[in-house]
């Protein structure tokens, strides 16, 4: 059982084995055994999210096609009742406070994010071994969602002054970044959230281990605030990542980059680019080239989409992930 971890942060229990601090308690469940890939049941005919969704009796929206995705990301049996405890946890963070009519418009958008945020975050949990409380939740979804994170230093005041003050402290002016800087970046941001470094330790019930990575800085006077997630190979003697997330939110223009690049036999094997605005042709051709000679991707594997969908990324995982359309 992980119990007190920086209360009120707190994991339920169900999983697992992870070398973890000294102050955190963990007792081994036989739940988060690993299981060979193998094991796992595979559709012939996969079904879509909507259809499953409706299968398992959630109701008809996006968050629940969204639910379905980020299950089959982990690959979580489809049951109903993990389903609905993820859909429930989504809507366990208060809601912005709404006045106007343009006000509550934005609120609303802000929430539905909030809601896939805590969603994926609750999945991943689910696919450790283990269920978090509201506040653990809500601060895991923000190292998550780097736009989240905005959001929570924008609204919450004096609620979030403990993270506005730790924001403050991981922020670093530069004009050139650098690998070396990057992971100071992550170090600092990291290194006294004991949550997050449990959930980082903790494999999945496949073996694989999916890693966030959260970090901030400022730029030419501008703020980013950054999400790396990572999909790690079960094999610990590699360690090697087959699914890799960046994404980098500029707060000053409310713009999101996303790159999403996938990997096969230890080589990048497809890259999907997600901008904030459309861009003609003729530079999306030169920024597939570009990227195509920087990371060793065929220029045909390489895909520039228009960033018209909400957080997260993860749902959108295409042809990479297996359907898992078990015990529905």
């Amino acid at each position: 059982m992980i119990k007190g971890v920086n209360p009120p942060l707190h994991v339920k229990p169900s999983s697992a084995p992870p070398t973890a601090k000294s102050s955190v308690s963990v007792s081994a469940s036989p739940s988060m055994q690993s299981v060979p890939r193998a094991a796992v049941p595979q559709s012939a005919a996969p079904h879509s999210a909507a259809t499953l969704a409706a299968s398992a009796g959630l109701p008809a929206d996006r968050l629940s096609s969204s639910i379905i995705s980020f299950a089959r990301f982990f690959q979580l049996p489809l049951k109903p009742q993990i389903l609905a405890d993820i859909r429930r946890q989504a809507f366990s963070a208060p809601q912005p406070a709404q006045q106007t009519t343009g006000q509550q418009t934005a609120a609303q958008q802000i929430t539905a994010q909030v809601r896939e945020a805590l969603a994926l975050s609750a999945a991943a949990a689910e696919s450790k071994g283990t269920e978090l409380q509201s506040k653990a939740l809500e601060s895991y979804a923000a190292a998550v969602d780097p736009d989240l994170r905005r959001h929570q230093k924008e609204h919450q005041g004096k609620r979030n002054k403990e993270r506005n003050e730790k924001d403050d402290k991981t922020t670093i002016k530069t004009g050139s970044i650098t690998a070396d800087i990057l992971k100071k970046l992550v170090f600092d941001y990291s290194k006294d959230d004991e949550l997050l470094e449990i959930l980082n330790k903790l494999p999945g019930k496949n073996g694989q281990r999916w890693v966030v990575l959260p970090f901030d800085f400022i730029n030419d006077d501008i703020q980013y605030k950054v999400s790396m997630r990572v999909l790690l190979d079960g094999d610990k003697s590699l360690n090697r990542a087959v699914y890799m997330l960046l994404d980098i939110c500029n707060c000053d223009l409310d713009k999101r980059w996303v790159f999403i690049l996938e990997s096969a036999n230890e080589t990048p094997a497809k890259l999907c680019v997600y901008l904030p605005q459309q861009v003609s042709k003729e530079i999306t051709e030169q920024v597939r080239q570009e990227l195509s000679q920087v990371l060793g991707v065929s220029i045909e594997n390489i895909s520039i989409k228009t960033n018209t969908e909400s957080f997260p990324y993860e749902g959108d995982s295409g042809d990479y992930m297996p359907s898992v359309d078990e015990n529905i």
